[in-house]
């Protein structure tokens, strides 16, 4: 197996990778929310989805792309169950980022199945695979939560933003935007701790008020 004790993540500037998602989403997305990230991947992309057993058991993730790119193995259990949808579909853009963001990686990291995969992870310098997947991850947010149309959610939202700090006007801004993640997260798809994210790392907070 290839040592990757030496492993150096590329180097991305967050702008870099939000470019290449809004490049992505504008190519696929077509403006549509929720992005239909499966039809993209099938469709678009060509890549098909295959359903594995015990998938996140083996290597804590809801889905993992193959070295040849071809297929996107997805957790079983996770897939089938709708509670489950938010966080499939955001681990199968976390897959997309890595496919778009590192491709000059992929074809070193050639592991023939799952079990090989986790071996192979497991030999990363932590520091350096923490950066890879913070990368998919930006890019998957990103993605997924198109910023302008986080922004129109936030302005949808102002009356109940507005009752919340007459109600409680010393809050703190961090409390407000959980409690107020929940609703729109379902425009999204995604899980409400995604959409407080995005709203925190976009510095978009203030828009409610506009």
């Amino acid at each position: 197996m290839t040592d990757f004790s030496k492993f150096k993540a590329p180097f991305l500037t967050i702008e870099k990778i939000r470019e290449e998602a809004d490049l992505f989403y504008s190519t696929y997305g077509k403006g549509a929310v929720p992005v239909d990230i499966e039809g993209i991947i099938e469709f678009d992309l060509n890549i098909e989805l295959q359903t594995k057993q015990n998938l996140f058991s083996l290597c804590k993730a809801d889905a993992f792309l193959s070295s040849n790119c071809k297929k996107i193995y997805v957790d079983n259990e996770h897939f089938t169950k709708p509670k489950n949808l938010p966080y499939v579909r955001f681990s199968l853009a976390h897959e997309i980022g890595h496919l778009i963001l590192h491709k000059t990686l992929i074809p070193v990291i050639v592991p023939t199945n799952v079990e090989e995969w986790k071996n192979i992870v497991n030999s990363f310098p932590e520091r350096e695979y923490n950066f890879i997947e913070l990368h998919a991850n930006e890019f998957a947010g990103r993605l997924l939560v198109p910023r302008d149309a986080l922004i129109n959610e936030l302005k949808s939202n102002r009356e109940e933003i507005k009752k919340i700090y007459e109600v409680y006007p010393k809050i703190a801004d961090d409390i407000v935007i959980d409690q107020v993640a929940v609703p729109i997260c379902k425009t999204f798809q995604v899980s409400d701790d995604v959409i407080a994210r995005r709203i925190k790392f976009e510095e978009i907070w203030h828009f409610w008020k506009e």
